[in-house]
């Protein structure tokens, strides 16, 4: 069995509640169409996304930072389309605890496109019921790992 740690959108955690209730799990990365596509057209639109969006907060950043950045979500968004896999386990922090209440869930689908989502790439979920302690959990990350897709088993 696989465990994934796969965080719930946002910086603040705005759309955990959407996926719990919609039974899913989802992503961006700046890639609005189809994740079924080469890498190097998915590189492209995360890095035009991602230039975009630190222009519009006055972010500067050499372009080696940049294409490690990109290679990152790149590499994550591969993981989610590809690596993922219908019975595996998801955890999800939840941010309003400050990760310190998790939501575990198991993957029922394969990889997803939804067009016109926030967050387009999904996969269904099973949720449990409720939030548990990050700390009863047999599986142990760092909270300073600030990927939204990992697998920690």
């Amino acid at each position: 069995m696989t465990v994934w740690i796969m965080r719930g959108g946002s910086d603040r955690g705005l759309h955990e509640g959407e996926f719990i209730a919609s039974g899913t799990i989802g992503i961006n990365f700046g890639v609005y169409e189809t994740a079924h596509r080469p890498d190097d057209e998915l590189r492209r639109e995360i890095r035009e996304d991602f230039l975009l969006w630190n222009e519009e907060r006055e972010i500067e950043m050499d372009d080696s930072r940049v294409d490690g950045v990109v290679n990152r979500f790149l590499n994550q968004v591969r993981s989610f389309r590809d690596d993922v896999q219908p019975g595996d386990t998801v955890i999800m922090p939840r941010k309003k605890s400050r990760g310190h209440m998790v939501r575990r869930g198991i993957i029922e689908s394969g990889y997803e496109f939804r067009r016109g989502q926030i967050y387009p790439h999904r996969r269904r979920v099973k949720w449990e019921s409720e939030n548990v302690p990050r700390n009863s959990l047999p599986h142990s990350w760092y909270p300073s790992d600030q990927r939204t897709v990992f697998r920690v088993l």
